[in-house]
Protein backbone atom coordinates (compact mmCIF):
# COMPACT_ATOMS: atom_id res chain seq x y z
CA UNK A 1 0.00 0.00 0.00
CA UNK A 2 2.91 2.35 0.69
CA UNK A 3 4.29 1.72 -2.80
CA UNK A 4 0.86 2.44 -4.32
CA UNK A 5 0.68 5.67 -2.29
CA UNK A 6 4.08 6.78 -3.57
CA UNK A 7 3.03 6.09 -7.15
CA UNK A 8 -0.19 8.04 -6.65
CA UNK A 9 1.83 10.98 -5.28
CA UNK A 10 4.05 10.77 -8.36
CA UNK A 11 0.93 10.97 -10.56
CA UNK A 12 -0.21 14.09 -8.69
CA UNK A 13 3.17 15.82 -8.91
CA UNK A 14 3.44 15.00 -12.62
CA UNK A 15 -0.03 16.47 -13.17
CA UNK A 16 1.04 19.65 -11.38
CA UNK A 17 4.18 19.87 -13.51
CA UNK A 18 2.14 19.30 -16.69
CA UNK A 19 -0.21 22.07 -15.60
CA UNK A 20 2.76 24.41 -15.20
CA UNK A 21 3.92 23.57 -18.73
CA UNK A 22 0.45 24.34 -20.07
CA UNK A 23 0.30 27.67 -18.26
CA UNK A 24 3.67 28.77 -19.62
CA UNK A 25 3.82 27.14 -23.07
CA UNK A 26 0.24 26.41 -24.04
CA UNK A 27 -1.94 23.40 -24.60
CA UNK A 28 -0.86 20.66 -27.02
CA UNK A 29 -1.98 17.16 -27.89
CA UNK A 30 0.94 15.68 -25.96
CA UNK A 31 0.09 17.61 -22.80
CA UNK A 32 -3.51 16.47 -23.06
CA UNK A 33 -2.20 12.94 -23.59
CA UNK A 34 -0.14 13.23 -20.41
CA UNK A 35 -3.30 14.11 -18.47
CA UNK A 36 -5.14 11.14 -19.97
CA UNK A 37 -2.25 8.83 -19.16
CA UNK A 38 -2.09 10.14 -15.59
CA UNK A 39 -5.84 9.66 -15.19
CA UNK A 40 -5.57 6.07 -16.36
CA UNK A 41 -2.58 5.46 -14.08
CA UNK A 42 -4.51 6.90 -11.12
CA UNK A 43 -7.50 4.68 -11.93
CA UNK A 44 -5.25 1.63 -12.06
CA UNK A 45 -3.52 2.54 -8.80
CA UNK A 46 -6.77 3.24 -6.95
CA UNK A 47 -8.36 -0.01 -8.16
CA UNK A 48 -5.22 -1.90 -7.15
CA UNK A 49 -5.41 -0.21 -3.74
CA UNK A 50 -9.04 -1.36 -3.39
CA UNK A 51 -8.11 -4.89 -4.48
CA UNK A 52 -5.32 -5.14 -1.91
CA UNK A 53 -7.24 -3.42 0.91
CA UNK A 54 -10.46 -5.42 0.49
CA UNK A 55 -8.87 -8.67 -0.66
CA UNK A 56 -10.71 -8.66 -4.00
CA UNK A 57 -9.88 -11.00 -6.86
CA UNK A 58 -7.68 -10.30 -9.84
CA UNK A 59 -10.75 -10.75 -12.03
CA UNK A 60 -12.44 -7.77 -10.30
CA UNK A 61 -9.34 -5.66 -10.96
CA UNK A 62 -9.24 -6.62 -14.65
CA UNK A 63 -12.99 -6.17 -15.12
CA UNK A 64 -13.26 -2.76 -13.47
CA UNK A 65 -10.03 -1.45 -14.97
CA UNK A 66 -11.13 -2.49 -18.45
CA UNK A 67 -14.55 -0.90 -17.99
CA UNK A 68 -13.14 2.39 -16.68
CA UNK A 69 -10.42 2.55 -19.36
CA UNK A 70 -12.99 1.88 -22.08
CA UNK A 71 -15.23 4.61 -20.64
CA UNK A 72 -12.33 7.05 -20.50
CA UNK A 73 -11.33 6.37 -24.11
CA UNK A 74 -14.94 6.63 -25.27
CA UNK A 75 -15.41 10.00 -23.57
CA UNK A 76 -12.07 11.12 -25.00
CA UNK A 77 -13.47 10.60 -28.50
CA UNK A 78 -16.33 13.00 -27.79
CA UNK A 79 -14.02 15.94 -27.08
CA UNK A 80 -13.11 18.44 -29.77
CA UNK A 81 -9.43 18.76 -28.89
CA UNK A 82 -8.49 21.07 -31.78
CA UNK A 83 -11.07 23.65 -30.79
CA UNK A 84 -10.06 23.42 -27.13
CA UNK A 85 -6.34 23.80 -27.92
CA UNK A 86 -6.82 26.78 -30.23
CA UNK A 87 -9.24 28.57 -27.90
CA UNK A 88 -7.03 28.06 -24.87
CA UNK A 89 -3.79 29.08 -26.54
CA UNK A 90 -5.25 32.21 -28.13
CA UNK A 91 -7.00 33.40 -24.98
CA UNK A 92 -4.71 32.34 -22.14
CA UNK A 93 -1.30 33.07 -23.62
CA UNK A 94 0.25 36.38 -24.66
CA UNK A 95 0.70 36.72 -28.42
CA UNK A 96 4.48 36.29 -28.27
CA UNK A 97 4.11 32.88 -26.58
CA UNK A 98 1.48 31.45 -28.93
CA UNK A 99 2.90 28.83 -31.27
CA UNK A 100 1.09 29.89 -34.44
CA UNK A 101 2.97 27.29 -36.50
CA UNK A 102 1.42 24.57 -34.33
CA UNK A 103 -2.06 26.11 -34.49
CA UNK A 104 -1.89 26.74 -38.23
CA UNK A 105 -1.54 23.03 -39.02
CA UNK A 106 -4.45 21.96 -36.85
CA UNK A 107 -7.58 20.57 -38.42
CA UNK A 108 -10.56 22.51 -39.73
CA UNK A 109 -11.86 23.38 -36.27
CA UNK A 110 -9.05 25.89 -35.85
CA UNK A 111 -9.86 28.05 -38.87
CA UNK A 112 -12.67 30.22 -37.46
CA UNK A 113 -10.80 31.09 -34.28
CA UNK A 114 -7.50 31.72 -36.06
CA UNK A 115 -9.13 33.99 -38.64
CA UNK A 116 -10.92 35.91 -35.90
CA UNK A 117 -7.65 36.30 -34.00
CA UNK A 118 -5.74 37.31 -37.12
CA UNK A 119 -8.34 39.96 -37.98
CA UNK A 120 -8.13 41.39 -34.46
CA UNK A 121 -4.30 41.18 -34.11
CA UNK A 122 -2.77 41.33 -37.59
CA UNK A 123 0.59 42.72 -36.50
CA UNK A 124 1.29 40.22 -33.71
CA UNK A 125 0.07 37.30 -35.81
CA UNK A 126 2.18 38.27 -38.82
CA UNK A 127 5.34 38.55 -36.78
CA UNK A 128 5.33 34.81 -36.19
CA UNK A 129 3.91 33.40 -39.41
CA UNK A 130 4.95 34.65 -42.80
CA UNK A 131 2.45 36.20 -45.16
CA UNK A 132 2.57 33.04 -47.29
CA UNK A 133 1.69 30.85 -44.30
CA UNK A 134 -1.30 33.06 -43.43
CA UNK A 135 -2.36 33.03 -47.09
CA UNK A 136 -2.12 29.24 -47.08
CA UNK A 137 -4.30 29.12 -43.97
CA UNK A 138 -6.88 31.36 -45.64
CA UNK A 139 -6.85 29.21 -48.77
CA UNK A 140 -7.40 26.06 -46.72
CA UNK A 141 -10.23 27.80 -44.84
CA UNK A 142 -11.96 28.81 -48.07
CA UNK A 143 -11.47 25.36 -49.59
CA UNK A 144 -13.02 23.65 -46.55
CA UNK A 145 -15.90 26.13 -46.47
CA UNK A 146 -16.65 25.55 -50.15
CA UNK A 147 -16.31 21.79 -49.76
CA UNK A 148 -18.85 21.73 -46.92
CA UNK A 149 -21.22 24.04 -48.78
CA UNK A 150 -21.15 21.76 -51.83
CA UNK A 151 -21.59 18.66 -49.73
CA UNK A 152 -24.59 20.21 -47.99
CA UNK A 153 -26.18 20.96 -51.37
CA UNK A 154 -25.46 17.52 -52.82
CA UNK A 155 -26.51 15.34 -49.88
CA UNK A 156 -29.54 14.72 -47.74
CA UNK A 157 -29.90 15.40 -44.05
CA UNK A 158 -28.85 11.80 -43.37
CA UNK A 159 -25.43 12.28 -44.96
CA UNK A 160 -24.59 15.73 -43.62
CA UNK A 161 -23.53 15.25 -39.99
CA UNK A 162 -24.13 17.55 -37.05
CA UNK A 163 -20.38 18.09 -36.80
CA UNK A 164 -20.23 19.24 -40.43
CA UNK A 165 -23.28 21.44 -39.99
CA UNK A 166 -21.78 23.12 -36.91
CA UNK A 167 -18.41 23.57 -38.60
CA UNK A 168 -20.01 25.07 -41.70
CA UNK A 169 -22.00 27.46 -39.53
CA UNK A 170 -18.84 28.65 -37.78
CA UNK A 171 -16.90 28.88 -41.04
CA UNK A 172 -19.70 30.96 -42.55
CA UNK A 173 -19.73 33.24 -39.50
CA UNK A 174 -16.13 34.33 -40.11
CA UNK A 175 -16.52 34.66 -43.88
CA UNK A 176 -16.88 38.48 -43.73
CA UNK A 177 -13.56 38.62 -41.84
CA UNK A 178 -12.02 36.36 -44.46
CA UNK A 179 -13.15 38.77 -47.17
CA UNK A 180 -11.50 41.69 -45.40
CA UNK A 181 -8.26 39.72 -44.99
CA UNK A 182 -7.94 38.81 -48.67
CA UNK A 183 -8.56 42.39 -49.88
CA UNK A 184 -5.34 44.00 -51.15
Amino acid sequence: LFWLSLNLMMVVTTAIKNHEYIIHWGLTYKRIGVYIYLLLAAIGLILTWIKVKKGETVWMLIRKTTLLFYTCFSLNGLMNWDKLIVNYNLTALPAEQVDFHYLAVMQDEAYPRLITYYAAHPVSAQTVLSEEEWDDLLIRYNWKRNQLRMKKLDTTWRSFTIYEYDLLKRLEAVYPLYLTLIQP
